[in-house]
């Protein structure tokens, strides 16, 4: 479940399409949504990357529940320009710059990148897991998602 409310989304931790097996581990793979983020934030601080960009990101525990609140960043449904928001059955590796900054950050964090993609129409080289999104925001900035 998503929902905006004043610039802000929120989005709960919970497995709805059964893909953690529990909602215990939903909530810990949130967690480690925003160690990745950390892990980009540093890269952009350390190496002073200028076109890369994260939004910011807190996680909320209430009552049980976990909710992810990140920065409304000006995305849409169009700009995904690298890796895939469908599992991997459309994955976008598009533009060469955004390529080399996604290939450096993953070698500063110490990831290699690997072959992603379910037939050869698809198939690209991506830097970081399956499901990260990097898009080209409409101010022509790069964010990691």
């Amino acid at each position: 479940e998503k929902y905006i409310a004043r610039n802000i989304f929120f989005k709960f931790a919970v497995d709805q399409a059964g893909l953690y097996g529990s909602e215990e581990h939903s909530m810990k793979a949130a967690g480690h949504e925003l160690n990745g983020l950390k892990g980009y934030f540093k890269f952009i601080v350390e190496k002073n990357v200028s076109r890369l960009h994260v939004g910011l990101m807190c996680l909320i525990d209430y009552r049980g529940y976990r909710l992810s609140a990140t920065s409304k960043l000006p995305v849409g449904k169009n700009s995904l320009k690298y890796g895939s928001d469908d599992a991997g059955k459309t994955v976008h590796a598009d533009i060469e710059e955004l390529n080399e900054l996604m290939k450096q950050a993953a070698a500063f964090m110490g990831m290699k990148g690997h072959i992603v993609g379910f037939n050869d129409a698809t198939v690209k080289m991506i830097y970081g897991p399956c499901d990260i999104e990097a898009h080209l925001g409409n101010d022509n900035r790069f964010y990691v998602l």
